[in-house]
């Protein structure tokens, strides 16, 4: 009978004689441990990024809703509003910006702006545009 055969089994370290290596020097602690470390930092990160993104989206297309309103508005008048353009601001609004030729034309489109969007943003809309002045 061979005498090893009744004895428990004995980890290789202890089988040929070498020192065990402490936990926290083993790739057994630390693989899993950058894993973690490495989920736990990623997952806020992406949720963040969502955010971000996900918000930017939201601006644009509030801007471009309110370009799509602003311009068929202007193209109605096409003598009167022909030289404001729409342009997008890092604000998330659209803004008409150009001049327009009579004090009149600016007052029919500072009602529109108002009515469309309120006193607050209808006037800073208004903010950009200009009334050319008669030679």
């Amino acid at each position: 009978m061979n005498p090893d055969s009744t004895r428990p089994f004995n980890p290789p370290h202890v089988a040929h004689g070498v020192a065990p290596q402490p936990f926290l020097l083993s790739l057994r602690f630390w693989i899993p441990t950058v894993i973690c470390l490495f989920a736990l930092l990623a997952i806020p990160i992406a949720f963040m990024y969502g955010a971000v993104v996900g918000n930017s989206q939201v601006y644009r297309n509030s801007s471009t809703q309110q370009q799509i309103r602003i311009e068929s508005f202007l193209s109605q008048f096409p003598d009167a509003f022909g030289d404001l353009t729409v342009e997008h601001a890092s604000d998330g609004w659209a803004y008409p910006i150009g001049s327009v030729p009579q004090q009149s034309d600016y007052d029919r489109l500072a009602d529109a702006l108002h009515r469309m969007f309120g006193d607050e943003l209808g006037d800073r809309m208004l903010g950009s545009v200009e009334i050319n002045a008669a030679p």
